[in-house]
């Protein structure tokens, strides 16, 4: 737990901020009884903030739309472009190698003009 904690610290994942008057804050829910609250958990200086996200987290709404965006501009320092007629297709062009990578929620579908490119770019992506 305390890895994960770390690097949700490291990420930036949240700031702490004062309770915003009239907004709905996230409630926590406890599943098992501790007898002591965690470390990391409050902090003893400032009991009374509340943390507001910076990033996704695995799970919310707005996680599939961040992954996308994150992963669209990873395929554009590969050289790749989205296309205008379709958001989940992207294309690359370079001198006569060619490549469309087709994304559909966690499936990929990937066709080259040559097997060393297609090694290529899978490569890349691990």
């Amino acid at each position: 737990m305390e890895e994960e904690y770390a690097a949700l610290l490291t990420n930036q994942t949240w700031d702490l901020v004062p309770r915003p008057s009239g907004c709905n804050v996230v409630t926590s829910k406890w599943i098992w009884t501790h007898k002591r609250q965690p470390t990391g958990f409050v902090d003893p200086a400032r009991p009374a903030m509340v943390c507001r996200l910076n990033k996704s987290l695995y799970g919310l709404k707005q996680t599939p739309r961040t992954w996308y965006s994150q992963f669209t501009m990873f395929l554009v320092t590969l050289g790749f472009t989205e296309a205008k007629s379709d958001t989940s297709l992207f294309v690359y062009r370079h001198g006569d190698e060619t490549a469309y990578m087709l994304l559909y929620v966690d499936d990929i579908v990937l066709i080259t003009s040559s097997q060393h490119l297609f090694q290529r770019i899978i490569t890349s992506l691990q």
